[in-house]
């Protein structure tokens, strides 16, 4: 459990039945540079880290001064995740969760970045996303925000279709994941059924309204090299394509979308980030 003002430096977290932190107080958290893993062994449908807003708290740690329900804004920086058996997300910024900042993770088996029930004002970005589909909300899951409070989510590179797709566990004790490379070719198997949920990256409720959404300079891998969008004001669950992104709503300027990489360039992805001299993480 995690108040507010705590710094999460360099740590080792391995084994639980459940999540490994939970955040919701006064905020000015700071968790970086750690490995975690092997959490949710006894549960599921939330993450390695799971964060909540269910109450708000009055403070004056936002600017020392003021009374505000407003926290600190939460950094979860250069950390390694693999969220693994029933964890759906290594971040799980459910219920609400707000003011925060995830920068420059990597995150294995994972799902990306969230948001329902009201979350706002937080950042996503430079994380390196391997998404292994839990229920599907790949990359980008967004909710519907109120104006001028949208995340923002840039400068990520999320790889999809990497593994095979397991229902929901929340009973479950196990939730193994299996992916689809074999020990002697990094490409996948010509059977796999190259269909939406595969190539699917990022599901918003809202595309239609200026500025409701600010998602830019993303790389979104996927088995086909098409990435796929759902704006649900505009076309239901109708997929649509990046370029319709760009061109009729103006999201995701500057992103790409391209084929899943070999093995090799993945790891060395991983590498760069999170031996970054900034990080001083040795692997």
């Amino acid at each position: 459990f995690v108040p507010f003002l705590l710094f999460l430096l360099y740590n080792l977290f391995l084994g639980g039945d459940t999540d490994k932190m939970q955040s919701n107080l006064g905020g000015g958290d700071v968790v970086e540079t750690n490995l975690i893993f092997n959490t949710c062994r006894e549960s599921g449908d939330h993450g390695a880290i799971n964060t909540w807003d269910r109450q708000p708290f009055l403070t004056t740690l936002r600017d020392r001064t003021t009374k505000s329900f407003d926290p600190i804004p939460r950094s979860i920086s250069n950390n390694f995740i693999i969220a693994n058996y029933g964890a759906s997300q290594a971040v799980d910024n459910d219920d609400g969760s707000s003011w925060y900042h995830v920068l420059d993770n990597v995150f294995y088996c994972s799902e990306g970045f969230k948001m329902d029930y009201g979350g706002h004002d937080s950042v996503f970005e430079g994380n390196l996303v391997m998404a292994y589909p839990y229920d599907y909300q790949q990359c980008v899951h967004f909710g519907s925000f109120t104006p001028g409070k949208e995340h923002i989510v840039r400068g990520n590179q999320c790889i999809v279709g990497l593994g095979d797709h397991k229902p929901i566990i929340g009973q479950q004790k196990q939730h193994e994941r299996h992916h689809y490379y074999d020990d002697n070719n990094d490409a996948l198997p010509q059977n796999i059924k190259q269909d939406m949920n595969h190539d699917l990256v990022v599901t918003l409720d809202q595309c239609k309204e200026k500025h409701s959404q600010h998602l830019s300079k993303n790389d979104y891998y996927t088995p086909s090299g098409k990435a796929l969008f759902i704006c649900r004001d505009a076309g239901g669950d109708t997929p649509e394509s990046l370029d319709a992104m760009q061109s009729k709503y103006g999201l995701e300027i500057g992103s790409t979308s391209n084929s899943i990489p070999k093995e090799d360039a993945m790891i060395q992805w991983a590498r760069s980030k999170l031996m970054h001299p900034q990080n001083e993480l040795k692997l």
